[in-house]
């Protein structure tokens, strides 16, 4: 029988239909907090010397944030190996990636060959606060950890936020007649809400609440309950200020900062995986955003013009500053981006075309392998990396290869559509009983009066039940370790020796990236991270007279080489050994003899 989305999404509408038990019967199985570090602690003791365990942070509410190291030398004070950091859960509201990262370190752990030239740092649960609100009553899906918040900036924090009114166990949605409204009923189905369009002559009837009171009798519903900050969205990266669940700066909150503080401190981080809400295996990272500078007519400041012989008062596109640059530098790596960062015309905002080619390439092969593993149902896609994410900042300003998963998505093969909602209800009417959407029923409400209750039971567009999981994971987790054996690898290609007389001898050393990906990637090239791999040369009485005993290679395209070039004298015949050390793209050594 084939697996596919269609299938893995019906089971999960399946184990809904009882619905006083709808609740019950998606956090049944899932790890609680406490329950994770019970596993880390078990798994521990059953792998010494090949696992250990660190704890990095303590959340808001005083829950212990632990990564655990898989690895030969996951002790040593000095890494031999390229190390692969993974995150999950750090929005709190997606248990199944715990679960994939709980399945990923089994699997690791079941085979030598996964870590012989490789480390692991595992990050479980990212988000504990927000991740124990899972199995509470009533279930609300909440981002947000136990840092108090005073989100309507009155003299009370935490002291209006969500009521179950109607005592069905779920947080829904509540929908009010109102002058101001801006919400109708769907013209695609009743149960659901859209925004009114004046341009189409539509005009809004109802404002939408989430369920509950006002609590403080301030005028506004459930506008600052406890909580919070969403670790997931605390990161450098397009950061924004002045959010409900951002957090007050990049890595105001313990998770975050001890994440940035553990990948920063660990320059052997080769490629960096996210367990969350996004998919860039299934889907690669978008860009589109626009900065403010006009980089079709750029003015150089005084300064700048001066140093690069160029016009003060002339105005340049970014396309002819390149063109400029290359000319001058014909054996440098020169793109848009490296000439808008090194002018200063802002941040980067989008992927780099080059990267791009194998984000592309790796989706494409990721589909292929659904394909093969029988999953052949097209899914609504994935949601975008939001602003501020762990998976922006690892792109953009950690310069490695970041891959994501969401591990499971819905079908859009029933109902034809893109929209994940009318997704979801095609699934439901495709089921006996159709549970996992109250249906909207009169209330009256203590202060708006006449409301209607209803919506989506929190959690079913994101959490299969956790009967599916290990079908689900056993899929999905294996390609992360097919990525893994796609990192830029870097070795001595060629050795041609030359001799020039008197001892003197010219080397050309050819480095080759046996990988597609490039070393680094091209958004790392231009923030000039990772670190350069270094060939250095070893013998005894070499005397240098072109280059430098230790010589930096700062990039090596995917499937290429590049050409670095000595000239050396040497008292006598002798060997000398070449040494190729990176970091993150492993070593090559090589010892050959000159002269004699």
């Amino acid at each position: 029988m084939k697996r596919s989305f269609v299938l893995l999404n019906c089971f999960l509408l399946v184990s809904i239909l009882v619905f006083p038990e709808i609740s019950q019967a998606q956090t049944s199985g899932y790890h609680t907090p406490d329950q994770v570090l019970s596993w880390i602690k078990q798994l521990e003791d059953r792998h010494p010397g090949v696992l250990t365990s660190t704890q990095i942070a303590s959340s808001p509410g005083e829950r212990p944030i632990y990564l655990i190291r898989i690895g030969k030398d996951s002790e040593s004070k000095k890494q031999v190996f390229p190390s692969i950091f993974v995150g999950a859960n750090l929005e709190g509201n997606r248990p199944l990636t715990t679960e994939g990262a709980i399945k990923l370190s089994e699997t690791i752990l079941s085979d030598p060959a996964h870590y012989e030239s490789l480390n692991w740092y595992i990050l479980p649960l990212g988000n504990p606060d927000a991740a124990a609100k899972f199995f509470r009553s009533p279930l609300i899906e909440d981002s947000r950890n136990d840092f108090p918040c005073n989100d309507d900036l009155d003299e009370q924090t935490d002291e209006d936020g969500v009521n179950d009114l109607n005592g069905d166990g779920w947080i829904t949605k509540m929908r009010v007649i109102h002058p101001d409204g801006e919400w109708i009923i769907s013209d695609k189905d009743p149960r659901l809400m859209q925004k009114a369009d004046p341009k189409k002559g539509e005009q809004g009837v109802y404002k939408i609440y989430s369920e509950g009171t006002d609590d403080d009798d301030d005028g506004k519903y459930n506008e600052d309950g406890p909580g919070g900050t969403n670790v997931g969205i605390n990161f450098p990266q397009l950061f924004k200020h002045y959010t409900t669940d951002g957090g007050m700066f990049p890595g105001s909150t313990p998770e975050s900062y001890a994440i940035m503080k553990f990948v920063f401190e660990h320059p052997e981080i080769a490629m960096i995986v996210s367990l969350g809400s996004t998919n860039w295996c299934y889907t690669p990272p978008k860009g589109g955003r626009k900065g403010e500078a006009d980089l079709s007519k750029i003015k150089l400041s005084e300064r700048q013009a001066r140093e690069f012989n160029l016009d003060q008062n002339k105005t340049y596109t970014l396309t002819e500053l390149v063109e400029i640059f290359k000319a001058e530098n014909p054996q440098e790596y020169i793109d848009e981006s490296m000439i808008a960062g090194f002018l200063g015309l802002g941040a980067a905002l989008n992927p780099q075309e080059g990267d791009l080619l194998f984000y592309e390439k790796y989706a494409k092969a990721y589909k292929s392998y659904l394909k093969e593993q029988g999953v052949d149902g097209e899914r609504i896609d994935p949601m975008p990396a939001s602003d501020g994410s762990m998976e922006l900042w690892g792109y953009f300003q950690v310069g490695v290869p970041v891959f994501s998963m969401d591990l499971w998505g819905i079908s859009k093969q029933d109902s034809g559509t893109v929209k994940l909602e009318e997704a979801m209800l095609a699934h439901l009417d495709s089921q006996p009983g159709k549970k996992g959407f109250v249906e909207w029923e009169s209330f009256d409400h203590p202060t708006l009066g006449s409301v209607e209750i209803g919506g989506f039971v929190p959690y079913l567009g994101t959490t299969p039940p956790y009967d599916w999981a290990d079908s689900l994971l056993s899929l999905h987790i294996p390609w992360i370790l097919n990525l893994t054996g796609e990192l830029p690898d870097l070795h001595i290609y060629e050795i041609q020796t030359n001799a020039k007389g008197n001892g003197i001898y010219q080397l050309d050393i050819w480095i080759e990236n046996r990988a597609f990906i490039p070393f680094p990637t091209d958004m790392g090239s231009r923030n000039m991270q990772p670190a350069p791999a270094v060939l250095s040369l070893e013998g005894e009485q070499i005397e240098f007279i072109s280059g430098y005993r230790r010589t930096p290679i700062s990039r090596v395209a995917g499937n290429s080489r590049v050409k670095t070039t000595l000239i050396i004298q040497m008292e006598k015949p002798g060997n000398i050994t070449l040494k190729l050390e990176s970091l993150t793209a492993g070593h090559d050594l090589q010892t050959i003899k000159i002269g004699g």
